[in-house]
């Protein structure tokens, strides 16, 4: 307390119990800076879907990082099912977009029965790109992970794990296993839950395991796969995290073919082995268990979950109708991120259609879609079109056709459900304006209309 001039007390500039006006902003600009930097932190710790792709890892054939050797002789002339090829060059004719690969094979012989690339509707035969491992892997990894923790922990569809926070990040946080909600190993799988499949490969694999496990499903080979397919590229982890990161897909260093996809989905779903196409019109069937073994079982288990219930369900529900199922079983794997070579929104699927309980009567599919901007061709929808197209035509007896004359001999082909299913569009994306706001249909958009209009009445009276 102090006395002015006039005799009246006046105030200190310092309040008992709080600090002074000047001590007080710097205090606050001291725990502003505070947690600027904590924020920096937990962005630095949880990697974005942004546009960055990383450069292909150079791998045990001597090849440097971003160069891709061919360890064989691709063939030149082969032969496909000209019906699956022209439906599959048909749908990429009508969904133009960045790039769009698809390759499929039979479980039994291993033949090529579609091999395409597309650029801006337009498609090819280019076997030298659908075979080369330039493509991010993306959430495709979750089925290496899974295959190894079912085959070296026994674990099944139903085993329990924690998650904290979203499933489609990955935090440092999120690789605790005691907290959070808990998820089944399938319904992670059918998800694509990235903290889950991160806490498998840091808890219940490791480092050493998990590149061993990448080794025997077709990376950093030096003779490659066989007939002339090179093998995929994958970076070894820096660190736990990074190792969370590999495990789970949520990662751009791990790159794949669409042929090599082609190979692990009948990988599990024809017999267990990892075998190259054969590119013989012969096509000898290859050995198929008479039983499948446990381990086969539940990832196809997980795999049928990605279809029924996953991230693959609405693609499934659009193109295969219930009397289409009976008698057959279907499932695979899909992913996603955001990639610079090409540029877009990379959209995988890898999967298999077959008689219910038969290795050797199916097919199994790889499907990549590249979309940029206003193009919607979703790699799923892709690939399941393909896969209803074989269910429609199950059972008929058909010659294989040179690439050059397939799809001419395919279109005549043609039925009328093969017409009906290629003027069908992916209702389950949204269609987007110019201006990149969504379009909304049916009875919730009509409502709105309403709504707004009777909105602007009152303001006019």
């Amino acid at each position: 307390m102090r006395l002015d001039g006039t005799g009246v007390s006046r105030q200190s500039p310092r309040v008992w119990g709080k600090p002074a006006p000047k001590k007080r902003r710097i205090l606050l600009i001291l725990a502003a800076l505070t947690a600027a930097v904590g924020l920096a932190g937990l962005w630095k710790a949880a990697p974005r879907h942004d546009s960055t792709v990383a450069t292909p890892a150079a791998g045990r054939d001597g090849a440097k990082p971003g160069e891709i050797r061919y360890p064989g002789k691709l063939p030149a002339r082969f032969e496909v099912d000209p019906l699956y090829q022209a439906f599959a060059e048909d749908i990429i004719r009508r969904h133009p977009t960045r790039l769009a690969a698809i390759f499929v094979m039979d479980l039994a012989t291993r033949r090529p029965l579609v091999a395409l690339v597309g650029e801006n509707g337009t498609a090819r035969v280019d076997l030298q790109s659908l075979a080369a491992p330039q493509y991010p892997m993306a959430s495709l990894a979750k089925m290496t992970t899974a295959w190894a923790v079912i085959n070296d922990k026994g674990f099944d569809a139903s085993r329990r794990f924690h998650l904290r926070g979203k499933p489609h990040t990955l935090l440092k946080g999120q690789l605790d296993t005691a907290r959070g909600d808990t998820f089944s190993l399938g319904r992670a799988f059918a998800i694509s839950a990235n903290p889950i499949f991160g806490q498998i490969g840091v808890h219940y694999l490791g480092t050493a395991r998990y590149m061993q496990w990448l080794d025997t499903m077709g990376f950093n080979r030096a003779k490659g796969l066989g007939e002339g397919i090179p093998s995929g590229r994958a970076q070894a982890p820096r660190d736990t995290y990074n190792l969370a990161e590999l495990s789970s897909g949520f990662v751009r260093t791990t790159f794949i073919s669409p042929i090599h996809a082609a190979m692990l989905a009948r990988k599990y779903a024809g017999g267990g082995e990892l075998l190259p196409p054969s590119w013989d019109s012969l096509g000898t069937p290859s050995h198929v268990p008479a039983q499948e073994g446990k381990a086969t079982h539940e990832m196809l288990e997980l795999m049928r979950l990605t279809a029924d219930s996953g991230t693959a369900r609405r693609a499934f529900d659009q193109v295969w109708e219930d009397e289409m199922r009976e008698g057959f079983e279907f499932g695979g794997k899909t992913g996603s991120l955001d990639g610079d070579n090409p540029k877009g929104h990379y959209e995988w699927f890898a999967g298999f259609a077959r008689r219910k309980g038969r290795p050797d009567s199916g097919i199994a599919v790889a499907a990549l879609a590249v979309n940029e901007g206003r193009q919607l061709l979703p790699g799923n929808w892709f690939a399941v079109q393909v896969l209803g197209a074989w269910r429609r035509h199950f059972g008929q007896a058909r010659a294989l056709a040179s690439t050059d004359r397939a799809l001419a001999e395919g279109k005549a082909l043609f039925t009328e459900e093969d017409q009906d299913a290629l003027k069908a569009r992916p209702t389950f994306r949204p269609v987007k304006r110019k201006g990149g706001k969504k379009l909304k249909k049916g009875k919730k958009a009509k409502a709105e209309k309403v709504a707004k209009s009777k909105g602007k009445k009152r303001r006019r009276k």
